[in-house]
């Protein structure tokens, strides 16, 4: 539309503008909107000069006038977008965008910008089409080349993001960022050295990047390099002190190497990292101190895992001990098993329960009773399951008696196991060659689809998933398993609650409960724990095993 023809004085208040008058172009402005308030053009230009002078709420009136017009600008659209996106607001921000978009796609603005909005609203799968686009319109714009390595990192589609987060780097070879993403990419591929280099290049650039430093903590952790992780950490916590996601990870590296009394003080920032959860129940005290708990009310309740609430319930007979009259909050799968375990009251998080003092999440019991290794209550078995259940199981089961009956899992939550690197899990082929030596009873309610194939051509091993309704159903098949040998997931923990012979099968790093080094866990003193020698080898794992029959 040519905008001369719309009014004489809004092609002089463009004139003034253009010239760098300010002040004559809003004047004029404001004589347009007073004969044609509804003028789009009018009231887009006179919001770029308030947002110039810093007015940033006349500026989104009056460009949120601008767009209600049918002839409104792909730029006004564009620009109100913008403003709701830095505002947090990335549905209408989304909304307004699509709008720019179709009013005019080659604007490369509108479709990189539209980009952000989907990822900040995780809408990936959106927002990597969409930066698919604005590339094609500026194939040399690093900025998007990067944003759309991110998003494709998120969806652990990394060998995919490499050669988009490469090109930025082509592009923008002196960008810290970019070299720090490309270096997040590298270590989710399992090139760590590699890594490394990456994250050394964009240190050299910007040696204040905290966040490099972070990730380079994370890499040197992959590695087993646990100090130089520790020392990473503290050159991205002496850049910013309030860099939660380093003190986070720095406490994991902590745990690992046994310091305690550091690690589960920095394992509180789990709560402020940048992608943590929702926490509980903010607005109830937390309890910090065993002195104020005493003859008062405490809701305790579960958090992260089935494992975590398996390991860390043994704690609540401590606070019952210590004269507290405890709430336990757990996830609805564990109810059954834990609702007569212990001398409180027991509920299904998300429903309503009594009136409390205080509140405390379950991993933050350790450091409530000031726990070391050595300090570990570690009494199993902790938990147990009714006679009526375990003979139940017993009769569905008709174990044979001509080898031993061993219950395994290759794997846990398959979506937290994309998310941490698929370190976790074991071929369920490695762990069917045991069926030479032994009954194989899987005891998993997921089954990865390659682990399925192998399930559906050996019918030696038995799969109970679809019999297991509930972890009380878990435990009493346990009880009549000999022996229990599975990876790192709720089964090693409820198999060590009940005190059942286990043999936990760990990674080149594993979580830190494990520890590093030992063949025995000071959390579960029936469990033998086997290790990889190399990252990524099993098949050395499972020679020892066999050996041990």
């Amino acid at each position: 539309m040519n905008v001369s023809k719309e009014s004489p004085l809004l092609a002089i208040a463009q004139q003034y503008l253009a010239a760098g008058n300010f002040e004559l172009g809003k004047k004029t402005l404001v004589k347009v909107l007073q004969k044609n308030p509804a003028s789009s053009k009018a009231n887009e230009l006179l919001a770029y000069v308030e947002g110039g002078a810093g007015n940033l709420t006349s500026a989104i009136e009056l460009l949120t006038k601008a767009c209600q017009q049918k002839n409104c600008t792909a730029e006004a659209l564009y620009n109100l977008g913008k403003y709701h996106a830095d505002s947090g607001q990335a549905n209408q921000a989304i909304e307004l965008l699509k709008k720019s978009v179709l009013k005019n796609g080659q604007f490369f603005e509108s479709q990189h910008y539209l980009g952000l909005a989907y990822a900040k609203n995780s809408e990936y799968e959106k927002a990597i089409d969409t930066f698919k686009k604005a590339i094609s319109i500026n194939p040399q714009s690093a900025e998007s080349l990067n944003n759309l390595n991110n998003c494709l990192t998120a969806l652990h589609r990394d060998d995919e993001a490499l050669s988009f987060v490469t090109k930025a780097c082509e592009l923008d070879r002196n960008n810290a960022i970019y070299l720090a993403n490309k270096g997040v990419t590298l270590h989710n591929l399992k090139r760590h050295e590699e890594a490394l280099a990456s994250y050394q290049a964009s240190l050299e650039i910007d040696p204040n990047y905290g966040v490099a430093w972070s990730n380079m903590g994370n890499t040197f952790s992959a590695l087993q390099r646990t100090t130089e992780a520790i020392d990473a950490y503290d050159h991205a916590i002496a850049i910013d002190p309030s860099y939660c996601n380093a003190y986070w990870n720095k406490s994991l590296a902590q745990l690992l190497l046994g310091n305690y009394e550091e690690g589960l003080a920095n394992y509180e920032y789990r709560w402020l990292r940048e992608d943590a959860d929702t926490y509980l129940h903010p607005n109830i005290p937390k309890l910090t101190s065993l002195e104020d708990a005493k003859n008062k009310k405490v809701l305790v309740w579960s958090e992260q895992g089935y494992g975590d609430t398996l390991q860390f319930c043994r704690y609540v007979p401590l606070l019952i001990e210590a004269g507290v009259h405890v709430v336990l909050e757990t996830q609805a799968p564990l109810l059954p098993l834990l609702l007569n375990q212990f001398r409180c009251n027991v509920t299904q998080i998300g429903q309503a329960h009594e009136e409390v003092d205080y509140q405390i999440p379950l991993g933050s019991l350790p450091l409530l009773f000031k726990t070391t290794v050595d300090t570990i209550p570690a009494n199993a078995p902790y938990l147990k399951v009714s006679d009526i259940k375990v003979l139940e199981w017993q009769n569905k089961l008709c174990l044979k008696q001509d080898k031993p009956n061993i219950g395994i899992a290759c794997s846990g939550n398959i979506k937290f196991d994309l998310e941490h690197g698929n370190t976790r899990p074991i071929p369920l082929e490695l762990l069917g060659q045991l069926s030479q030596v032994a009954n194989l009873y899987l005891i998993q309610k997921e089954v990865r689809p390659t682990d399925q194939q192998y399930l559906d051509t050996h019918p030696e091993i038995v799969y109970l998933g679809l019999q297991i309704q509930d972890f009380e159903d878990s435990a009493a098949i346990i009880q009549n398993m000999d022996e229990i040998i599975t990876i790192d997931t709720s089964l090693a923990h409820l198999a060590g609650a009940l005190g059942k012979k286990t043999k936990i099968l760990l990674p080149w790093v594993p979580d830190w409960r494990w520890l590093l080094e030992r063949q025995d866990s000071p959390w579960y003193p029936n469990s033998t724990l086997y290790r990889q020698e190399r990252m990524g080898d099993w098949e050395k794992v499972f020679e020892i095993i066999m050996r041990s029959f």
